[in-house]
């Protein structure tokens, strides 16, 4: 009997029992052929009675654009076959298991094959044992990325290692990436950035993602492509399984694709309403907006490797996050939590043990400040509407009112005090920023009694401002600061950032968070802070600026406050909660603040939705 290479005899199947069978043998698409690929089959139907474009002058052109790889990098070809004859190597290494065709080229040019055995131990994921297992005697290296059949992923840094190691003894490394593009953070782990080496070749194809295994022939016949496109992805795997089950118990084709469909539009739905989100993102949250892609795949590929572990353990999304944040701000631990309550948590703890040794335990805070909704965190919001209800508190706050610096004076130097909180801007207590004169004598006074600094940053932080963190534009060094909101992009996640007075004032089992800094949210904050960058700050501060001169001298806006995109207004005959309610009617929402309209867009929020979302505004505030 033939032995079956690519997927099963199908239509065998089909002539011995009369219908078809549930193909899991293939690893081919399971939505079917693009609908818009078979219209671009058939509109090339009228020039099949001529030969093809030898060069594939358009389809490489096309690929060019869409790999980000130069033309003349691309080439044409039945890929593993043609490689192997142009090669024609000695000796060749691949990995045990993978996929079969490699040997099965190698073999027809006579090739030695060496196979190097992926550890059971080890999840059969590749190691630096294979970057060792490469020597001079080794003409061509297959490594499959993701593997074939294992689905697993050597790193970024492994497959550099490995290429470093295959230019040493002057060896062919061909990457086969048939299966990446089903990863929805396949940008992150192509080896397309390494091209320039000279001895790589990526191999890609259609055949997978994009279910042309039926096309195959036709695009090897006619030179099609040099690059196969190959991909695995856990969540693709698992929704094969899903339509497996489906089709299994007598759903039709038909009804699979009405049912993908549907989630499409209720997708759809709801992100494109969201996308009008002028006014509050999810209050200062979805920092690049609803469903935003990069976000999706970072928390989707989380999801499939790491969700949950004890926080006795550290992960590597988690230390990974701790790091990049003290290398953005200089400061030296991280202690994650679930909001921007529990950061702050942290932080009164940590002033309070820091007093300790010379019996301060005094916090300071502003009047209209807002801190948190835990009992400890509303003791330390200055503003009694939202003590309500809820005393008595615990004692050793005090408050004192934003710029007197008098009585910041007068209030630090009661030997009495061992933190002083602050928010750049307070949010909640009607979008003002802090006078920098303030701040900066606020740091002074803090250090010359000994007094922790700490600034809130959970409204403010995360590019909000147009800097990182707020405390940046007020030239600071703060020894505390505490974040949340928009950290992880719409996961809920906390963060208390010691500096180097405080780093060690908490010890083992002093604080802790059952589900702070877990993986899943961990990952998505990484997304979120690795992009905030100078580009991102540009962004928000032109918005910011379009917004204020849309705004200004509008009818029915009596001044504008705030930093960056965090904007007050304060309306001129409204009050702030008629022109929040009038807005939701017309499709936007704002929020409010005291008497002001509060505006947190998205970070990166189009000057389409800009415009349509201040239309609405200046209609209602007039």
């Amino acid at each position: 009997m033939k032995q079956l290479v690519h997927g099963g005899d199908w239509m065998g199947y089909r002539e011995r029992f009369g219908r078809d069978a549930l193909d899991f043998s293939a690893n081919v698409s399971p939505l079917g052929l693009p609908e818009g690929v078979a219209q671009a089959i058939r509109d090339a139907l009228p020039l099949a009675d001529r030969y093809p474009d030898p060069l594939c002058r358009t389809l490489r052109a096309a690929l060019s654009r869409a790999e980000g790889v130069p033309q003349e990098h691309i080439g044409a070809a039945d890929l593993i076959f043609r490689l192997v004859w142009a090669v024609e190597p000695h000796k060749a290494l691949v990995t045990a298991p993978t996929f079969a065709e490699y040997a099965s080229a190698l073999d027809t040019v006579g090739c030695e094959v060496k196979r190097f055995f992926l550890d059971e131990t080890n999840d059969f994921a590749p190691t630096d044992a294979l970057v060792d297992a490469v020597d001079e005697s080794i003409d061509m290296v297959f490594l499959c990325q993701p593997n074939n059949p294992t689905g697993q992923l050597a790193s970024p840094e492994l497959v550099k290692k490995l290429l470093r190691r295959c230019g040493e003894c002057h060896t062919i490394l061909a990457v086969d990436e048939c299966f990446l593009d089903f990863l929805p953070d396949a940008d992150g782990w192509t080896a397309k950035p390494l091209l320039e080496s000279g001895n790589l070749v990526i191999l890609k194809a259609f055949t997978k993602l994009y279910g042309m295994a039926g096309v195959l022939l036709f695009l090897i016949a006619f030179g099609s492509i040099s690059l196969i496109y190959n991909s695995f992805s856990i969540s693709v795997s698992e929704r094969t399984r899903q339509f497996g089950i489906l089709k299994s118990v007598g759903a039709t084709k038909k009804q699979i694709r009405r049912s993908v469909l549907y989630e499409a539009e209720l997708l759809c739905a709801i992100a494109i309403p969201a996308g009008l989100v002028l006014g509050c993102a999810g209050i200062g949250v979805t920092l690049f907006g609803a469903c935003d892609p990069d976000w999706v795949a970072a928390v989707t590929h989380q999801l499939t490797t790491l969700g949950h572990t004890s926080n006795l353990y550290y992960t590597e999304p988690q230390t990974q996050l701790a790091k990049l944040l003290c290398e953005r701000t200089g400061m030296k631990k991280v202690f994650f939590g679930n909001s921007g309550a529990e950061a702050n948590e942290c932080a009164l703890k940590v002033a309070r043990k820091y007093g300790e040794k010379d019996n301060r335990d005094v916090i300071v805070t502003l009047v209209n400040s807002f801190h948190g909704r835990t009992i400890a965190t509303l003791a330390a919001t200055g503003q009694d509407r939202f003590h309500e209800h809820f005393g008595p508190f615990p004692a050793g706050f005090r408050y004192t009112p934003a710029n007197d610096i008098p009585a910041l004076e007068a209030i630090l130097s009661t030997g009495k005090v061992c933190g002083l909180l602050m928010e750049m801007v307070q949010g909640e207590g009607g979008v003002i920023p802090l006078d920098p004169a303030f701040v900066k004598k606020a740091e002074e006074l803090c250090r010359a009694n000994d007094i922790l600094l700490m600034v809130d940053e959970v409204q403010t932080g995360n590019g909000r401002t147009g800097t990182l963190y707020a405390y940046e534009q007020f030239g600071i060094h703060p020894d505390v600061v505490t974040t949340a909101k928009g950290l992880a992009g719409g996961l809920p996640m906390g963060a208390c950032l010691l500096g180097e007075r405080c780093e060690h004032v908490l010890g083992k089992g002093d604080h802790g968070s059952t589900f702070g800094g877990n993986p899943i949210c961990a990952a998505a904050a990484l997304n979120v802070i690795s992009r905030l960058n100078e580009d991102v700050f540009a962004g928000v501060k032109e918005r910011a600026a379009y917004i204020r001169k849309e705004l200004t001298g509008a009818p029915g806006v009596k001044s504008i406050t705030g930093l960056g995109l965090m904007i007050g207004i304060l309306p001129e005959h409204k009050t702030a909660a008629d022109v929040a309610s009038a807005c939701l009617q017309d499709g936007l929402m704002v929020l409010t603040a005291h008497e002001k309209v509060r505006l947190l867009p998205p970070l990166n929020i189009s000057y389409e939705d800009l415009a349509a979302g201040l239309a609405i505004l200046k209609k209602h505030l007039a």
